[in-house]
């Protein structure tokens, strides 16, 4: 979604122009792990980790934790 296709895709290509100008450069996306980019070749610098933990039990030691996927 968003409100001017026109407007984030000249962003979008803007931030690419920027990326490819400087092998090794690091993107950080709002949404996502920081990406690495070499050569053309683009590789995450981290994994997505998500989880709840519920406090379930009679005191603040006992929790569960569930993961919400798995790499």
């Amino acid at each position: 979604m968003t409100y001017d296709p026109a407007i984030s895709r000249d962003s979008i290509e803007m931030i690419w122009k920027l990326w490819e100008q400087r092998s090794g450069s690091i993107v950080i996306p709002g949404h996502d792990v920081p990406l690495a980019q070499e050569n053309g070749v683009i590789r995450k610098l981290g994994e997505h980790e998500a989880a709840i933990k519920s406090w379930s039990g009679d005191d603040m030691e006992t929790t569960t934790l569930y993961r919400l996927f798995e790499q």
